[in-house]
């Protein structure tokens, strides 16, 4: 087996060392730290193009707050049925401010205990995932997210889209067992 590249089971491309993926082009990784998340290393197969992908997504991620973003991710990974990303952004959504209720109420396809600035954004998600986006769940989303957030919300869903599309064709595999779409407190106690 290549030293620089392993496989995870099912993952149809080679997972390149993190190492392999910086070596290769050094400039554009300053500070990343892919550590062993296998869809990253199934990205990093061209540097280059992955590179681009993760500025892309800064942008993305700085225009939004911390909280919308990772509720907007978990609303489109729930609507995918994309459990890799539900599994890495349910910890990063209780990092943001998530409350489990809120997780939970999203991984069951429920807006009853959100709040409605919550509710209106999972909607929102929802059918622009099924592209069924009406007038009316656009004007919900509209009174509670200015229309650069409602732009840039549905970027980051486009860009999750795409990753959950890369994932499934890619065959990468989660590195740690499923969390579950109702994670309790013990689930996402994090071993770092």
């Amino acid at each position: 087996m290549d030293p620089d590249h392993d496989t995870a089971p099912d993952t149809r491309v080679p997972l390149p060392d993190s190492s392999a993926v910086v070596e290769a082009a050094p400039e554009l990784f300053d500070s990343l730290a892919i550590d062993d998340l296998h869809v990253a290393r199934a990205m990093g197969n061209d540097p280059t193009v992955f590179a681009g992908l993760l500025e892309y997504l800064d942008v993305l991620y700085a225009a939004l707050p911390e909280r919308t973003r990772e509720l907007a991710i978990l609303a489109a990974a729930r609507a995918l049925d994309d459990r890799y990303e539900w599994h890495q952004h349910v910890f990063e959504a209780r990092e943001a401010g998530l409350s489990l209720a809120t997780i939970r109420a999203i991984g069951r396809d429920e807006t009853d205990p959100l709040a409605d600035d919550a509710t209106a954004l999972v909607a929102y998600v929802r059918a622009y995932c099924d592209r069924a986006v009406t007038d009316t769940i656009h004007e919900r989303a509209t009174a509670h997210y200015e229309p650069a957030e409602l732009v840039a919300i549905a970027l980051l869903v486009s860009h999750y889209v795409g990753t959950g599309l890369f994932i499934d064709a890619m065959g990468v595999t989660p590195e740690t067992a499923f969390v579950g779409w109702e994670p309790t407190e013990r689930d996402l106690e994090r071993v770092d």
